[in-house]
This record gives structure tokens, C-alpha cells and sequence, in this order.
């Protein structure tokens, strides 16, 4: 197993951040909520805000939900090292989790692929162990792309999407995956996150 950090940040997508129809559609952080922990389930992430549960919307029970019904790799993870990268390349805007991760990761360095391939695990305060598996890149997309340039119409010079779509790819905007078993299992902030590699 390999230290990568700890959990810095947890946070629910309330609405798709996607916003209005092709070929005008834009990309919007507003519905981003940051919440101190987090029940992972098989079917996705849930919190409870004010007495209520929430559904992140890549939650395969949202009524709005963003993934297909037979889909796994209903969670996503980013790492602050890549933020950073982020941040240097684009600006300020790109503050910790505007691609919409449910979790985020204090990790010094980049994480590429190849280092969380086999799965990544999370050690809870208590002694808990949360199994992450099928590991895969989360894809960026063209509005989310347009949105760290710093424009929101479909105006963008195509060398210059297609240079940051590549910048952002790879890991870069984060990697999704799924819980390896049925158990639903609440994780918080300061939880550390190790790779199976």
C-alpha cells in the first residue's frame, strides 16, 4: 500500500453542472455542496444536510441522475496536487473540487493512472477500511474545459480547447470508480487514502 493523503474536502453535485441545451451549453460550479462526511454506496454518494439525505446526482436513485443505471464507477476522486497544477495553468477560479469530485484528496504530488489502477483504499479515524475499485480516468468535457479558459460560449479557438481538454485529461480533472463491495460506508475529512499499487 502507498500513502497518496488525506480526505480534504467532500462535497455532493445537488444539480448536473452542465447547463442548457447543444450547442450552447455552459458549465456551472454553483450546485457544488461541501459537506463534513460522506455515506459511499454502491449505487453512489449520499450526505445529511440539515436533518435531510441528499443524493449526489451521479447517484444512480437521483431523480436527475447523470449516469447510466448499470453503471459502477458512480464516484469520483481528485487530489489536491493536480488543483494546484490547475490553478497555475488557468487561475484562481480553479479553486479544490470545481470539476465536481465527491472526494478530494491533500496529496503533495500528482497521481497518475497506472498508481491507483488496482484500487484505492480508505482508512477511517476508527479503523475503517473503504475498498475503491475499477479505477478509470474521469474524462474532461468541452464546457468544463471552456469554463477553466475562462469562456463560456462555444467561441473558444479550437487549438486551444483541444490543448486544454488534452492538459486536463489523463487524471489531471480527477478518476472515477466504484465501491468494491455492498456495504455502505461513511467517510470524513481527515480520512487517509492509500493506493493498492
Amino acid at each position: 500500500m502507498k500513502h497518496l493523503g488525506i480526505l480534504s474536502r467532500l462535497q455532493l453535485q445537488l444539480a448536473p453542472l452542465k447547463k442548457g441545451g447543444r450547442p450552447h451549453r455552459w458549465y456551472d460550479p454553483s450546485p457544488l455542496l461541501a459537506v463534513d462526511r460522506l455515506l459511499l454506496t454502491p449505487r453512489g454518494a449520499i450526505a445529511q444536510v440539515d436533518g435531510r439525505s441528499l443524493m449526489d446526482v451521479h447517484h444512480a436513485d437521483h431523480p436527475d441522475t447523470r449516469i447510466d443505471p448499470d453503471e459502477q464507477n458512480t464516484l469520483t476522486m481528485g487530489f489536491t496536487s493536480h488543483y494546484r497544477a490547475m490553478r497555475d495553468r488557468f487561475g484562481e477560479h480553479m479553486a479544490d473540487g470545481m470539476a465536481g469530485e465527491s472526494l478530494i484528496v491533500d496529496c503533495p504530488v500528482p497521481v497518475r493512472l497506472h498508481e491507483v489502477a488496482r484500487g484505492i483504499l480508505i482508512r477511517g479515524k476508527n479503523g475503517s477500511e473503504i475498498h475503491l475499485h475499477e479505477v478509470s480516468i474521469a474524462r474532461p468535457c468541452v464546457e468544463f474545459s471552456r469554463w477553466a479558459l475562462g469562456v463560456e460560449s462555444n467561441g473558444t479557438e479550437p487549438a486551444l480547447l483541444k490543448e486544454t481538454l488534452r492538459f486536463l485529461d489523463e487524471g489531471m480533472r480527477g478518476f472515477r470508480m466504484g465501491l468494491a463491495d455492498q456495504t455502505p460506508v461513511w467517510v470524513e475529512i481527515g480520512d487517509e487514502v492509500l493506493s493498492a499499487t
